[in-house]
């Protein structure tokens, strides 16, 4: 048993220190986005409860969800394509999927974007 515990507390912080990496691709920082093409992704997270996502493509090839902040009503349909700029902030939100009674559970996080301009494309 003494072993065992031994054996724990020097693993555990070895484990944490590798779990602890740099971010990946910029997430965590603020960064701006001009004139990106995306399109409007709609989540649903319970009966009559929808979350608007824009999915882009960015520059190296990745898929990214954001959640638009404000998205105008006009654009609220999904597989609309836009053109966007604004800012992707570090803040997150979960996105909600419907759970087995109906009430939304957490399914995935996604960053901010905060939109300076938005256009159907």
């Amino acid at each position: 048993m003494k072993m065992l515990s031994k054996t724990l507390c020097l693993a555990l912080p070895i484990l944490f220190v590798i779990s602890c990496k740099a971010p990946v691709n910029g997430q965590g920082q603020e960064e701006e986005i001009k004139d990106q093409a995306a399109t409007v992704k709609v989540y649903v997270a319970s009966r009559g409860v929808y979350q608007y996502l824009l999915e882009m493509t960015l520059a190296d090839g990745q898929q990214m969800h954001c959640w638009p902040e404000p998205l105008p009503e006009e654009m609220k349909a999904d597989g609309k394509s836009v053109m966007v700029s604004g800012t992707l902030l570090k803040e997150t939100v979960m996105v909600k999927k419907p759970g087995p009674t109906d009430q939304p559970e957490d399914d995935f996080a996604v960053r901010k974007l905060l939109i300076s301009s938005i256009t159907e494309n």
